[in-house]
């Protein structure tokens, strides 16, 4: 039986093709009794000139000056880690989307090829999300022990949804306080195509998820019109023009 390599990484930011791992973190795992047979832990100095996007900074709390001390080259390390995952399968969580692709990519960017093929998988997200379905169904005989009669008629879905947001908060002991300072919860506007983080606005959807709004002016213009002109609403228009006026009155 194969081995089962578990690992994680930290990154620059969330694009595997421009971004670089500073951290990668791997245990290798017996694939019979999971036990652990050996780990490892680099963090990486991406050797080029790139910077750090304060929101992975605000995860990780890794900067340049801990990299330029403690990093190593990955050219310097990618034989071994590629010797490491062999053809072992591979555990993630959330990771098929994103550690697996930025460690192929980052490779890649130095003359080296991830094998991909011939191993699985494991995402212990995906796994979770498959064996507990999380639609309106699921969640309420979750919550209730009852199963939801008449799913998908409007008045007893609401009616459902209701018992869910109460169960909610007595089994998982949530006081509404709590609920009310979690991000998922939080709206600016209709179509939920920005957020607000650190008194900075960021796209939430698109090719530039994730990256901040004034940032996007500066790099792409004409993404940024073609947004405000086919996806924006009336009210995310507002937002962001006052946001606009508001960082040139401050420049």
């Amino acid at each position: 039986m194969k081995d089962i390599i578990a690992f994680d990484v930290e990154t620059t930011g969330l694009n595997p093709k421009s971004d670089y791992i500073i951290q990668l973190s791997i245990i290798v795992l017996n694939g019979e009794t999971l036990e652990k047979k050996k780990s490892y832990n680099w963090y990486i100095n991406p050797g080029v000139d790139y910077e750090i996007s304060p929101e992975a900074y605000e995860k990780h709390g890794i900067d340049k000056n801990f990299l330029q001390e403690h990093g190593v080259n990955l050219k310097d390390i990618a034989d071994e880690i590629i010797s490491i995952f062999g053809e072992n399968d591979i555990l993630t969580y959330n990771g098929n989307s994103f550690d697996v692709n930025f460690l192929y990519q980052n490779l890649l960017k130095i003359g080296k090829e991830f094998p991909i093929n011939d191993r699985k998988y494991y995402d212990a997200f995906l796994m979770y999300k498959q064996l507990h379905p999380s639609n309106l169904s699921a969640v309420y005989k979750y919550y209730t022990g009852l199963e939801l009669e008449g799913a998908h008629n409007a008045m007893n879905d609401i009616l459902a949804t209701i018992e869910v947001f109460k169960h909610m908060q007595t089994t998982e002991q949530l006081a509404r306080e709590e609920i009310d300072k979690m991000d998922v919860n939080q709206l600016y506007s209709p179509e939920n195509s920005i957020s607000w983080k650190n008194n900075y606005i960021f796209f939430n959807i698109g090719k530039y998820k994730d990256k901040e709004f004034m940032e996007v002016c500066k790099k792409d213009p004409g993404y940024v019109k073609w947004f405000m002109d086919s996806v924006a609403s009336f009210h995310t228009k507002k937002t962001l023009q006052q946001y606009y006026k508001q960082y040139k009155n401050n420049k």
